[in-house]
């Protein structure tokens, strides 16, 4: 079963940075470069995570969570790439605001793992940092979608990431199982089912406009 999520994440992760590349060539409506920049450090951070997995238990569930998430990365650069060489995209209030509530959500996750006695790099740690990095891009972007509408989000960007989203959690848990549920699998859970929640909200947004 574990090798069906995969393959479908391989197939689907090109996809999804395609279509969503093609969509913003003619229109950045909706979108945030730092939506963009921050699920590539969600991505980064989950990755790191799933190296340290594949580090303790090198095996090919373990490597198949790295590839996916690798993929992850890829996608997140491209569209970047595409938003800045579009000449109607502007950095705006939002995006602002994003960098900085993720900066202070950072600050004050850091300090509680202090305080916890936690290294800002314990697995658990890097879930919630994951967390906020995420989330909140997340729901901004469903604010913007509501005002300004989403036209530069394209139906198959909404379709596949959450079939990307539920395929991972479905490969970390079966990997999990197999190889036991240290802190690594868990840091990764954390990331994962906020970004799933949070993109519900995105996702309903964008169905209602």
């Amino acid at each position: 079963m574990n090798n069906l999520f995969f393959w479908i994440i391989v197939v689907l992760a090109p996809l999804f940075g395609w279509t969503q590349c093609q969509k913003m060539l003619t229109s950045t409506q909706g979108v945030s470069i730092s939506m963009f920049v921050l699920a590539g450090l969600f991505t980064a951070i989950l990755t790191w995570l799933a190296v340290s997995a594949f580090i303790k238990q090198r095996n090919r569930m373990t490597l198949q969570v790295v590839i996916i998430y690798v993929l992850g990365i890829l996608s997140y650069a491209a569209m970047i790439v595409v938003a800045l060489a579009n000449g109607k995209y502007q950095w705006d209030g939002r995006d602002t605001l994003a960098s900085s509530l993720v900066t202070v959500l950072v600050v004050v996750i850091i300090n509680i793992a202090h305080r916890k006695n936690l290294k800002w790099h314990d697995p658990i740690v890097k879930g919630f940092l994951a967390l906020a990095v995420r989330v909140v891009p997340n729901l901004l972007m469903a604010n913007k979608i509501w005002i300004y509408g989403g036209n530069g989000v394209s139906l198959w960007f909404i379709i596949i990431f959450n079939t990307l989203t539920l395929s991972r959690i479905s490969q970390i848990i079966l990997t999990a199982r197999k190889n036991g549920w240290d802190r690594n699998p868990y840091g990764m859970m954390v990331g994962e089912v906020g970004n799933l929640l949070s993109w519900l909200v995105v996702t309903v947004v964008w169905i209602v406009k």
